[in-house]
C-alpha cells in the first residue's frame, strides 16, 4: 500500500511515501491494590536482594541480583543502541541485526544454536526498542555458564550471509504488515515522528520499507555493530539462581576484550519540535488518540513527580467501571462526567458512552520524555474535539492548584504497587536492572525509590506540571475516522475548512496521513 506523508522540510512541503511502523506499545494501566501505604511496605522491601555492579577495564559492565533459593536465572546482554542511533540511511538496521543474529554463528548453524538451546531447555528472547536491544535467556541454575557463552557467540560471532540477509527480507516485511494492524502502537509511533520531527528519536524500529526491501546490507550491519556494541554500552545482567562473582568471571572470558570506545553518532540526542500527525480511516469504527507534551529526561529527579501524575490522572475503561472510585475522578472528567473537584465524588451524570478507553501514560528516555493521555473513542457530535479539549484543560489544571494529600497518597500508593509488580519473576528483574543500568548509570533500590516517591508534594506537582506543560507544545496523534481539520489543538470546530482528501494526491482513497506543524 502506498500513502502520503506532507512533510515540511527546508526546501518547502513534499510529499513522499511513508510506511507505518509500530515502535513501542502504549503504556497500559493495569488494575494496581488501591492503597499500599510506606510502612505496610517496609517488611517487603527488607527481603528485596541487592543488585551488585562491576565494571570490567574496558567499561563493559556486570549487574547480578541474587535471589536465594532460586533454581532459575534469566541472563541476558542489554545494549545501548535502537533506532534512535541510526540516520535516515539506514534506519532498521538494529532491528535487522537482531534478526540476523539468530541465523547461524561462525561454529553453529542456525540449527546447532536452536538445538543447544533445548538442550538446556532455556527460553531465549531478544527485542529492539527506540533506545535498546536486548537479547536474555531463562534458564535453570546449572546451565548458566553455557546459556552465556552461547549468548556471546551470538552476539560477537554472527555470519551475517548476504543469502541470509536476502531471506529475511521478507520476514521483516511480513512482521511489518502484522505491527500495522496494532492501531495501538501505530498512533505511538506517529506520535514520535510528530514530536521529534528533527531527531532520531523520531525514526521507527522497523524503518521504512525501502530501507528493509533493499537498502540494508552487510556492511551496515557490520559497521553498526562496529559502533555501537563496545563495552561501555553494554551490560551483562544476571538475575535469580545466578552469583555476581559467578557472572563477573562469564564476563571477562566472553567480553572482556570489546572495545572500549563510544560513538552514539551525531544525531542521538533529541530536539522535541511538537507537531499534528492525523490518519485517516473509514475502516476503523473508532477514534484512537494520543496527545502527549515533552518532560525530562530520566536522571533528573523530577522524574518521580511525573510519575505521580500519570497515577493521579488515574484511568477509565468501558468495562470497568470500578475504576470511576474517587482517585480517578480526573480521568473521569475527561470523559464527561462531572465530580466535585476536590473531593472526587461522582454527583451525577454518565461519561459519554462513546467513550471506550483513557490511559496516562510516560514513556521516559534518557534526554528527554513525553507525558500524556491516549484515548479511544467512537466520534460524533464533535466529541472527539471535546475530549481533547478536556485533557489540555487537566493538564492546565494540575499546572496551577493545589491538590489534596489524600489525592497524593492514593497516586502514591498505586505507583508503588506498580512498581512492586514490575519486578514480579527473575525474568522482569533482569529487564529492570538492563533498563535501569543503561539510563541511569546505577539501578535504583526500591526502598529509595519509595522515599523519592513519598518526598513528592503537592507543590512539586504544581510545578513541575507548570515547567513541562505548555498548551501551544503539545504533540497530536490521531488514526481512524477523524480528519486533521475536524480535531487540532486549541479549534473550534465551528471554523473547520473542509478538509483535502487523499484522491487528490494518491490513487488511495481511503487512508489519508497527514502532518501538519
Amino acid at each position: 500500500m502506498r500513502v502520503l506523508v506532507g512533510l515540511r522540510t527546508p526546501h518547502g512541503k513534499q510529499y513522499v511515501p511513508l510506511r507505518r511502523y509500530a515502535t513501542a506499545s502504549v503504556p497500559r494501566v493495569f488494575n494496581a491494590p488501591r492503597f499500599v501505604p510506606s510502612a505496610d511496605a517496609q517488611p517487603y522491601l527488607r527481603k528485596v536482594p541487592p543488585t551488585t555492579v562491576s565494571s570490567l577495564p574496558n567499561g563493559f559492565r556486570v549487574a547480578c541480583e541474587s535471589i536465594p533459593d532460586s533454581q532459575v536465572a534469566t541472563v541476558g546482554v542489554w545494549i545501548d543502541a535502537g533506532s534512535r542511533y541510526e540516520t535516515l540511511a539506514n534506519n532498521g538496521t538494529a532491528h535487522f541485526l537482531e534478526h540476523m543474529n539468530f541465523k547461524g554463528t561462525h561454529t553453529m548453524t542456525k540449527n546447532t544454536l536452536e538445538r543447544k538451546f533445548e538442550e538446556i531447555g532455556g527460553h531465549l528472547n531478544a527485542y529492539t526498542a527506540r533506545d535498546r536491544t536486548s537479547y536474555y535467556v531463562k534458564v535453570f541454575k546449572r546451565y548458566v555458564p553455557e546459556a552465556i557463552a552461547i549468548l556471546a557467540d551470538i552476539l560477537r560471532n554472527s555470519k551475517i550471509p548476504e543469502r541470509d540477509i536476502k531471506r529475511e527480507r521478507s520476514t521483516i516485511l511480513e512482521e511489518m504488515k502484522e505491527v500495522e494492524l496494532l492501531v495501538d502502537e501505530v498512533v505511538m509511533d506517529h506520535l514520535h515522528i510528530a514530536s521529534y520531527q528533527t531527531s532520531s528519536l523520531g525514526l521507527t524500529i522497523l524503518g521504512p520499507e525501502k530501507n528493509i526491501s533493499s537498502v540494508i546490507d552487510r556492511e551496515m550491519i557490520v559497521n553498526f555493530v562496529k559502533q555501537h556494541y563496545t563495552g561501555p554500552r553494554m551490560v551483562l545482567v544476571g538475575a535469580g539462581a545466578v552469583e555476581h562473582t559467578q557472572l563477573e568471571g562469564l564476563a571477562k572470558k566472553y567480553f572482556g576484550d570489546l572495545p572500549s570506545n563510544v560513538d552514539k553518532g551525531e544525531n542521538a540526542p533529541a530536539v522535541y519540535t511538537g507537531g499534528q500527525y492525523t490518519m485517516w480511516s473509514k475502516d476503523l469504527p473508532a477514534v484512537h488518540l494520543a496527545a502527549a507534551f515533552p518532560t525530562c529526561g530520566i536522571g533528573n529527579d523530577d522524574v518521580y513527580t511525573l510519575q505521580v501524575i500519570q497515577h493521579l490522572v488515574g484511568s477509565y475503561t468501558k468495562n470497568n467501571r470500578e475504576l470511576l472510585s474517587k482517585q480517578r475522578f480526573r480521568a473521569a472528567k475527561c470523559i464527561g462526567l462531572s465530580v466535585a473537584d476536590t473531593a472526587g465524588k461522582l454527583i451525577g451524570t454518565e461519561p459519554d458512552p462513546r467513550v471506550e478507553v483513557l490511559n496516562p501514560f510516560y514513556t521516559p528516555y534518557v534526554d528527554t520524555g513525553l507525558m500524556g493521555v491516549y484515548l479511544v473513542a467512537y466520534p460524533g457530535d464533535g466529541n472527539i474535539q471535546h475530549h481533547l479539549n478536556r485533557i489540555v484543560s487537566l493538564f492546565g489544571e494540575l499546572s496551577s492548584t493545589l491538590l489534596e494529600e489524600n489525592d497524593m497518597q492514593l497516586a502514591k500508593s498505586n505507583l508503588k504497587a506498580a512498581l512492586v509488580l514490575n519486578v514480579d519473576g527473575t525474568t522482569n528483574v533482569a529487564e529492570d536492572i538492563g533498563r535501569q543500568l543503561l539510563h541511569n548509570g546505577k539501578r535504583i533500590p526500591l526502598t529509595d525509590y519509595f522515599t523519592a516517591i513519598d518526598a513528592v508534594t503537592p507543590e512539586d506537582v504544581r510545578r513541575v506540571m507548570g515547567t513541562y506543560f505548555q498548551p501551544n507544545g503539545i504533540s497530536l496523534s490521531t488514526v481512524g475516522p477523524v480528519r486533521n481539520t475536524d480535531i487540532a489543538l486549541g479549534k473550534s470546530l465551528e471554523n473547520v475548512k473542509v478538509d483535502r482528501h487523499l484522491s487528490e494526491i494518491s490513487p488511495v482513497p481511503s487512508l489519508e496521513q497527514i502532518r501538519y506543524f
